[in-house]
């Protein structure tokens, strides 16, 4: 259920922000481009901003959207995608900025696709856990050397989260159903 263009759902200790990254990434058009984006991008940072002040109380918070912060694979990172750090609009200046500013250190992952592959990214967002998952349904590329604890493209899979109180499982699976890897983090 997407219940709007970003919302939160909340599920036992865990708080679940889905966020609209394709309108911050828009939002780097400019004029004569509709302002739709801008109010959107302003909304969402709003919100975020409310939720980190006190509306969250989830032990555990997830983030996702379609962006990624950083990835190794073909679209890059966040204010270089695509290999055009000057061009705002192409190369992510937005989601860079708009993350920066209002998800790295608030919440404990940020999950996302765009590059179809598996990272789990070694770098952090200001003590936030990166994860591209976006090979459901099709493999591209690794092309970037930044240091991961997994990544794979030459398969399709996806990233499974088990939360147990203050204890949180992540699986690596492919689409042969075989357990590529599994780590275990405890508040």
């Amino acid at each position: 259920s997407m219940p709007d263009r970003y919302y939160k759902q909340t599920y036992s200790n865990v708080d679940i922000f889905a966020l609209d990254t394709s309108s911050i990434f828009f939002d780097g058009l400019g004029e004569p481009f509709p302002s739709e984006y801008s109010d959107l991008t302003d909304a969402q940072a709003s919100w975020l901003q409310g939720e980190w002040a006190g509306g969250s109380t989830g032990e555990w918070r997830f983030a996702y959207g379609h962006h990624p912060i950083l990835s190794n694979g073909p679209h890059g990172n966040a204010g270089w995608y695509e290999g055009f750090p000057l061009i705002p609009f192409v190369s992510g200046m937005e989601i860079e900025d708009f993350m920066n500013d209002n998800v790295c250190g608030n919440v404990d992952f940020y999950l996302c696709g765009h590059d179809h592959g598996r990272q789990y990214m070694q770098d952090t967002c200001n003590g936030t856990q990166l994860i591209v998952s976006g090979a459901g349904a099709k493999t591209t590329s690794i092309d970037g050397t930044q240091p991961t604890f997994f990544e794979d493209a030459s398969t399709e899979g996806f990233f499974f989260f088990e939360v147990d109180g203050n204890t949180l499982t992540v699986e690596v699976w492919d689409v042969s159903g075989v357990m590529n890897d599994s780590w275990i983090i405890t508040k």
